[in-house]
Parts: C-alpha cells; structure tokens; sequence
C-alpha cells in the first residue's frame, strides 16, 4: 500500500462519510480497555474490509467531520501500534485482512490514518469478541455498520476488477470554496430594466488636467460601467466539479454539452467574463492580462462557443484517477429568464466506449426592475 500523500488527504476532506471513509474525533480505546470498549476499533476495520466499494477506504483519526464543508484536523495524542494493531485483528478473524495503521502530519498535529485497501471478502470473527459475534459478516452501508445478507456474502467472493469503464459524475461547483451544489440549482438574480441613459456618468475634464492624460482618458466609460453593473447583477458563476466515483482510471476525460440559445439566456466563458472598466484605460490593462503561469496552465477550464442555436460547451478534463475530484479553474457566466436552464452533454473518453449522459440544471429567480445609480455605484472608478 502506498502511504497517503497531502492531495489525497485534502480530497477526503472535502468528502463525507460512505463507505469508502469515516472520520473519528478521538482515538479508538485500545490499550488497558476491556473487550467490548476494543470490538468497536475490530468492527469498523472488518465492516470497510467487507464493504461494497470500488477504491481504497480510509478511517481518520483526530478529524472532526464537518458535513457539506472541510472536515476539521484536531490531531490525536498518542498513536496506535500497526504491529499490535495486526496482531490483535488478525487473530481474531478466519482469514488475515490487509490493512495499515501510520501517523500523519498535517497543519502542525498529527492524525492516524488506517488504510484499507480492496481485497478478496468476507472476513469474520471465529469467536465472539465483545460486542461482535462470531461467523456474522459486518459491512459498511453508507456511514453506518450493517450485517451483511446471506445473498451479499455469497457475491462477496468475486474479485473486484480495478480496470474497465469509469463511473464519472459532473456536478455544480463553487470553485473558490470547494463546495458542490444540487441539480437544479438555485439562484437569484437581477434584470435590471431600464438602464440608466448611457452619459449618466460620462468624464469631465479639469482645465489643469494634462494632455497625457487626456489621451488616456476612456471616452466610453459612462456606457461600460453601466453595462458592468448590468452584466453583473444579472449573470451568475457556476464552476464544476468532476468526481471519479470508481477504481478505473478515466482517461483523456472531455465534456461536450451545450445549452440552448433564446434571447433571454446568456453563456460566458472567463474569456468573456464581465471585465471592470476604468475612466483611466491604463489602470485596466494589469487586470485584462492574465499572469504567464495561468496562461500556461493545462487545468481544466469551460470553453463557450456561441452557435445559431446554441451554446457550446467544452471542458478537458484529462486522466482522472480513482477517486479523484477535479474542479474547473474558471467559471460558467450564465444569466436566463424566470425558470429552468438546462445544460446538456456527456462525457467521453479513450476508456468510456458508450458515453456518460449528463444534465444539469439551474433555477433561477430573476427580478426585474429599473436600474438605479446604486446598483452602479459599488463600480464606480473614483480615479
């Protein structure tokens, strides 16, 4: 087994309890307790042993879960011994189990990290052992312990296969807080209407103001900053989160999907985003130009191209490794009328012979209404 790195403990985090994952506060009573206080640590390693899953599990000790968010590192003081550790389950249980016990450092405290990886099932006690009892086969169902069904521990002897076609779910996304949202998802916006009259914030000069500056000066402001208060109040940002939920390497992963186009919908890529103007067009340029390593970079990001009947959406994802979650780099700028915007596509593949359908939607709640200097001032450039 290889030990767990930073990136794959971040990814947990970020996940809640299955059967793949379970997070534990305080370490697990082991040393000078008595047998029903030590079943508990014995139930849990041979319940993910026994689970239905298609990728290593993994039990973290001194994290407190946070549901919907980053589950919290608060360190334990004293570490089980993995040698002990072997030796008191495997003793116990008609055949050995595979699994390692190690410490991990993260954020200035250390965590215990069992790792449980698949192996050929079902394991059980030969004798009843504190609250345990013997021949039951214990499995994870969901983020609970269950026995298993004489018709499960009959399936559970096939091997599981770490090949074939990936199962991949495409998800909305803040991609700033790491966060998923549902489909529909549903969001407010503003559909400013009328707008203010295209001079209401047009540049006077000062008679002492210089030539250079002069030359400078963006002669469009007035009607920039109006449509940017406009764009900004009416479009929202949806990135996307993409989660390989299986022991199969998803290869050369792409999306291709596409929204359809009506007057009252609108779809940006970050090319387009809405883009503060200046009264200064120097003080823009900084902001306009991205810096050389995102240029360079070859993380996944929403490409929009605008058609007669649609909007075309494509996102290159790459390999995506077992259990892995990929988050865009950018982010969807998507505004619509009162009702559902549907964005629909699959995903394809070098390894994904029928291609994975995928529908996502949004709900929005637009309010419409004139637009009013206050919805321009937060924008305004005071230069």
């Amino acid at each position: 087994m290889m030990p767990i790195d930073k990136n794959t403990l971040e990814q947990l985090l970020h996940e809640e309890e299955g059967s793949a994952l379970d997070f534990k506060r305080d370490q697990y009573p082991f040393e000078g307790v008595d047998d029903k206080d030590k079943s508990e640590l014995l139930k849990d390693i041979l319940a993910f042993a026994n689970a239905w899953r298609r990728t290593t599990a993994y039990i973290l000790i001194g994290v407190d879960e946070v549901k919907g968010g980053r589950s919290k590192i608060v360190g334990v003081g004293k570490h089980l011994d993995d040698a002990k550790l072997h030796q008191f389950v495997n003793s116990k249980t008609q055949q050995p189990i595979e699994f390692s016990y190690q410490p991990f450092l993260t954020e200035n405290v250390e965590i215990g990290v069992i790792e449980i990886p698949i192996q050929e099932r079902p394991f059980y006690l030969k004798k009843k052992f504190g609250k345990l009892d013997d021949n039951v086969v214990y499995k994870r169902d969901g983020s609970s312990t269950a026995i298993a069904t004489p018709d499960e521990i009959a399936k559970m002897g096939a091997k599981q296969d770490s090949g074939g076609t990936p199962q991949l779910v495409l998800e909305w996304a803040d991609i700033e807080k790491r966060v998923i949202f549902p489909s529909p998802h549903t969001v407010k916006s503003l559909f400013l209407n009328p707008q203010l009259p295209d001079n209401t914030f047009d540049i006077s000069h000062p008679l002492y103001g210089s030539l250079i500056d002069n030359l400078h000066d963006n002669g469009n402001y007035s009607q920039e900053i109006i449509l940017y208060a406009w764009q900004m109040a009416f479009l929202k940002s949806f990135g996307l989160r993409l989660f390989n939920d299986s022991g199969a390497v998803g290869k050369r992963v792409r999306f291709v999907g596409s929204v359809i186009k009506d007057s009252a919908v609108i779809v940006l890529d970050c090319t387009d985003q809405p883009t503060r103007p200046y009264r200064n067009r120097m003080f823009g340029i900084t902001e306009s130009i991205a810096p050389i390593s995102q240029q360079l970079r070859s993380n996944p990001d929403p490409c929009v191209r605008e058609l007669d009947d649609k909007w075309e959406i494509t996102i290159d994802f790459g390999d995506v490794r077992p259990r892995e979650k990929i988050w865009t780099t950018s982010s969807l700028f998507i505004g619509s009328r009162n009702g559902i915007t549907r964005l629909e596509g699959e995903l394809q593949g070098d390894n994904i012979s029928e291609p994975i359908p995928c529908v996502l939607e949004i709900s929005f709640e637009v309010e419409q209404r004139p637009m009013e200097r206050s919805d321009v001032d937060p924008y305004l450039d005071n230069q």
